[in-house]
């Protein structure tokens, strides 16, 4: 992800907080204190800013984490642990064609984008107009220019070849024709629930290489407190892995 730089300010607080301001139109507020608007306005990464109360936020570089947490809403995000597994999975770099359907907010669509580089593309099909701007907005705010959003129906036919990975999202992915795949390519379908996992393992006519379901669990490491953060995230689909041979 090296090479983009997020439009948002990140704030880590003398008290282990972070804060993330998407934009700066009026002076921070918080338990430490306030900050002027125009100190805001005027930070730089490696700035230490003061609030009324004396005390310290440093300013940090934004992630690309802090980006895709606070990129704007449609329908649910794919998580980022699913995001990276599924780049893993199917090799992503530079130079890769990439088909994402079921755009929603188009979280995949820039993560995908910016993991295939400045030779690859990503080309993302999506129905709704109104979750079209949404994802342009946030391709946009990333500065990704290797994404083409669509607004067509993938279930009436792929117009790109030569395709190393699609990705759906959708409720019915069996009905999507891979034929557009390059021999060894990926398909990996996002599915919320083990009957329509079923359903496409049983249609599907690419190698299934397996179907899986992420967990994660943050945990508190604080004086002599080890626990979990809350109870483990669990289940928002499953992911299943397909290939062309």
């Amino acid at each position: 992800m090296a090479g983009f730089e997020y439009p948002m300010l990140v704030l880590a607080a003398e008290n282990g907080r972070k804060i993330v301001l998407y934009e700066i139109k009026s002076d921070l507020q918080t338990d430490l204190g306030v900050i002027k608007k125009e100190k805001l306005k005027s930070a730089k990464p490696g700035d230490v800013l003061k609030s009324h109360l004396g005390k310290k936020f440093h300013v940090m570089n934004p992630s690309f984490l802090d980006f895709y947490e606070s990129m704007k809403r449609g329908p649910q995000i794919i998580r980022i642990e699913d995001a990276a597994y599924i780049a893993a999975v199917a090799g992503v770099k530079d130079g890769y064609r990439i088909l994402d359907a079921g755009t929603g907010t188009g979280a995949l669509a820039v993560f995908l984008a910016m993991g295939c580089g400045p030779k690859g593309k990503v080309f993302s099909y999506e129905k709704e107009d109104r979750f079209i701007k949404v994802a342009q907005s946030n391709a946009k705010r990333a500065g990704v220019k290797n994404l083409e959003i669509r607004n067509k129906d993938v279930y009436t036919g792929i117009s790109e070849k030569n395709l190393d990975l699609m990705t759906l999202d959708l409720p019915e992915p069996w009905k999507v024709n891979p034929k557009n795949l390059k021999p060894g390519g990926f398909l990996i379908a996002y599915l919320p629930n083990m009957t329509q996992v079923q359903e496409f393992v049983k249609r599907t006519e690419l190698q299934v290489l397996e179907v899986t379901e992420l967990m994660k669990r943050n945990w508190i490491v604080k004086d002599k407190i080890t626990r979990p953060e809350h109870m483990m995230l669990g289940h928002t689909g499953f992911l299943v892995v397909c290939r062309k041979v």
